[in-house]
């Protein structure tokens, strides 16, 4: 069985990408938007869903607000936009193979999550 790796992360890791990512005159903005997420005892995984918000918008406020307003209905989304974006392309809309095709399937499979995993760990300490 195929699983993917689960960031561990932490607000220190949020406020270390908030200063990493916008000029400190927006800082106060920014953690406004990002605790919009967190506050409906359903939105688990708070620095996880930020993080991810925070890795899709990419340093531009207007899609961090849009990322963190979508989380707010379901954060499944940018959590695979952000940490499985591989998968969620080439593997996610492939549907479950034939037993024919397992073996190739799950090594396609392993490979793009191995990639994933390395560019969100990549994005993340930089």
């Amino acid at each position: 069985m195929l699983t993917q790796p689960i960031p561990e992360v932490t607000s220190g890791d949020v406020e270390r990408v908030v200063h990493r990512d916008f000029p400190s005159e927006r800082h106060a903005e920014i953690h406004e938007i990002l605790s919009v997420y967190g506050r409906e005892s359903w939105q688990c995984g708070e620095d996880r869903v930020r993080l991810a918000a925070l890795k899709l918008a990419a340093g531009d406020v207007g899609r961090l607000r849009a990322e963190i307003d979508r989380a707010t209905l379901d954060y499944h989304g940018i959590i695979a936009g952000a940490e499985y974006p591989g998968f969620t392309i080439k593997v996610g809309c492939c549907g479950t193979p034939t037993d024919d095709e397992h073996c190739e399937h799950a090594a396609n499979a392993k490979a793009v999550i191995d990639e994933d995993w390395r560019q969100y760990r990549e994005w993340l300490e930089r």
